[in-house]
């Protein structure tokens, strides 16, 4: 193991497991995190899905391009050493107690590792990738060609019954 990953895996607090997550679940407060250029575009498909006016959803990107109006994209520069997220953005977002979260993440990275294991979740639910199939208590296999709104759809109707929607 290299020091930077050693530095990483001493930094995390892991969230308590949550999975037992027909318990006291109300589907309130969702977040949603992503890797994903138009991770706000896509995240507007998940709004449409809980489209209600009591849910609360959070998002929070990741991007090598963060646009002028920041409100939920981090980058390389919020990063420290070992690639832990920082900043007041990072901190709000990890502070809150989540229903569901979801993992919108196309290449998993080390910010993004962090922040799958840190979360504070009832149910984490994303695209699969062997390195987070661990901490992920639902993953729906993606297709490389398939465009990022197709994914999502994919995800939420195969989730449907899971969250008792079907």
């Amino acid at each position: 193991m290299n020091l930077k990953r050693w530095w990483f895996e001493k930094s995390i607090n892991p969230a308590l497991s949550t999975s037992h997550y027909y318990q006291n679940r109300k589907n309130q407060n969702i977040g949603i995190i992503s890797d994903l250029e138009d991770g706000v575009e896509a995240s507007k498909t998940i709004q449409k899905y809980f489209n209600q006016a009591d849910i609360n959803i959070y998002q929070l990107h990741y991007s090598k391009n963060i646009p002028e109006d920041n409100h939920f994209y981090f980058g390389k520069k919020d990063l420290s050493w070992p690639g832990i997220p920082k900043g007041t953005l990072v901190n709000n977002f990890l502070e809150r107690n989540y229903d569901i979260c979801f993992f919108l993440v196309k290449d998993p990275t080390l910010p993004l590792e962090f922040l799958i294991r840190s979360v504070k979740c009832a149910l984490k639910m994303g695209f699969y990738h062997k390195s987070f199939e661990q901490y992920l208590d639902f993953s729906l296999d993606i297709n490389k060609e398939t465009t990022n709104k197709e994914m999502i759809k994919n995800l939420l109707k195969e989730a449907d019954q899971l969250l008792f929607r079907a």
